[in-house]
């Protein structure tokens, strides 16, 4: 279906299995024949990947596109599809320039679904809501989105492009696991207008952890966090951030177990919002004496709707429920209290045990509180211990470079110390010869005579030098000893 009026292009609800590029043809072609395509529709179909490559190459074009909604368009399809699919879908989409919305809801794609869409989200410039309800992300889901949000908001400066001001991610199992991760992002976005994330397990802890990157968004109107678990600890967190949000509109904290001991931290907060309109706060075991708080306020939340209070520990014909009735009818908002149909009635013994579980669990939480404590302390003084390491290694190495440099410059010190050699010539190192073969050693000059090997090295030593006696033979020493002998015998004889 097509609409020029409204530039969108529509197949919702079609139940259509689009396998092929023939498929998705005749589809293509009205798409294409808009020429200003605002919004595309195509949830309640199934699409296989070759479709969705031929859907991605006509979105792709589409520059004006503002609102594509692919919700629930996987069903009965291969995890690897759905993988592929997603990711060829929204790479498709992550250049538009005045895309605004991306509806990705009730496809179970699970982590790898946000591994797909990483690419986008991390480089969108354009986009100002996310819808990711029910997609069963789990805990590594929940850490990738939120990490591909922090990343796009590094690389971009302040005031480049649009930032994110709705996130829905309900029914999505993120629990405690990613809180800090999505507390994180919700903090850097610090644009925020509207925050969905109901039913995901979060407890607690990871309730504090939210709390502390929401209460960044100044510009807050929509807060749903229906069905996660608040307790004391989480609602006292709650209480002290509502006062950052003046411009809330709209609370939705029923089935989050409030209890008796925060619900009364909650209303007293509630005197900050006075743009309120719509407050949920059902099926939160709050009893009569917790909800006094907030008759007392309700004068000033003059903007109220609606009011659901139902399923707590009250009488519907209470005094309580009376004065909030009449409170609510003085402002002029006789029809804004809901139903209390399903008042919930508690006996001596349950109020007890009740008591005894939420003191457990307040109890259980300080521990893991305490321990989360400690685990930082140590990992501080591992860290402390690292960096120690590292100083004491840099600091070795300077003085291996220091020791190093030093005895360059006394091998340098001494090379200038060494007497220049003769004649400016590199002195030689000649082997060592004995006296005998120095004696017998001779060499040849320019002019073919034999010299000295002392004139040969030019040591100045070829001055003229007293005749040197031969060395008699032996023959000649033989025939004088025998003269000798032969002087001395005539000597003896008297021979003349």
């Amino acid at each position: 279906m097509t609409d020029s009026v409204q530039s969108t292009f529509s197949i919702f609800g079609k139940g259509l299995k689009l396998d092929t590029a023939s498929d998705v043809k005749e589809h293509i072609e009205k798409i294409k024949e808009i020429e200003q395509l605002e919004e595309i529709k195509l949830g309640g179909n199934t699409i296989g990947v070759e479709a969705a490559k031929e859907l991605a190459k006509a979105l792709s074009e589409k520059h004006t596109l503002k609102i594509a909604d692919l919700s629930d368009i996987f069903t009965g399809r291969l995890k690897d599809e759905v993988k592929e699919s997603v990711k060829v879908l929204c790479d498709a989409l992550v250049d538009l320039p005045n895309l605004k919305t991306l509806n990705l809801s009730d496809n179970a794609f699970g982590p790898m679904g946000a591994e797909s869409m990483y690419n986008f989200l991390a480089n969108t410039k354009s986009l100002t809501e996310l819808l990711l309800n029910n997609n069963g992300l789990g805990i590594q889901g929940g850490k990738l989105i939120a990490q591909a949000f922090i990343e796009n908001k590094a690389n971009r400066d302040e005031d480049s492009g649009q930032t994110l001001q709705k996130i829905v991610m309900g029914r999505n199992r993120l629990e405690n696991g990613s809180a800090k991760v999505i507390s994180e992002m919700l903090e850097r976005l610090g644009s925020l207008r509207e925050v969905r994330l109901p039913q995901n397990g979060i407890r607690p802890e990871g309730i504090i952890d939210l709390m502390k990157g929401l209460s960044c968004n100044k510009e807050l109107m929509h807060l749903d966090l229906q069905d996660n678990t608040f307790t004391f600890s989480g609602s006292e967190a709650l209480a002290t951030s509502l006062p950052n949000w003046e411009k809330l509109e709209i609370l939705n904290v029923g089935d989050c177990l409030l209890g008796a001991k925060g619900a009364p931290l909650v209303a007293n907060a509630l005197i900050h919002n006075k743009s309120l309109k719509q407050l949920f706060l059902q099926y939160n075991e709050i009893e009569e004496d917790s909800i006094r708080n907030l008759a007392d306020i309700l004068s000033n939340l003059t903007y109220l709707e609606s009011l659901d209070l139902n399923g707590n520990r009250f009488n519907e014909d209470s005094e309580i429920i009376d004065k909030i009735r009449e409170i609510l009818s003085e402002n002029g908002l006789d029809d804004v209290l809901g139903s209390l149909s399903d008042m919930e009635d508690l006996s001596s013994d349950e109020e007890e045990e009740e008591e005894e579980e939420e003191e457990e669990e307040e109890e259980e939480i300080e521990e893991e509180i305490e321990e989360e404590k400690e685990e930082k302390k140590e990992e501080e003084k591992e860290e402390k211990k690292e960096e120690e390491k590292i100083k004491e290694e840099k600091k070795e190495e300077e003085k291996i470079k220091e020791e190093k440099k030093e005895e360059e410059k006394i091998k340098e010190e001494k090379k200038e110390k060494e007497p220049t050699p003769i004649n400016g010539e590199k002195e030689q190192e000649k082997p060592l010869t004995t006296a005998v073969e120095t004696k017998a050693e001779t060499a040849i000059n320019e002019s073919g005579k034999k010299v000295k090997p002392e004139t040969q090295l030019g040591l100045g030593l070829d001055e003229p030098r007293p005749p040197t006696p031969r060395r008699k033979s032996a023959a000649d020493e033989l025939n004088d000893d025998i003269a000798n002998l032969i002087d001395s015998m005539k000597n003896k004889m008297n021979i003349n």
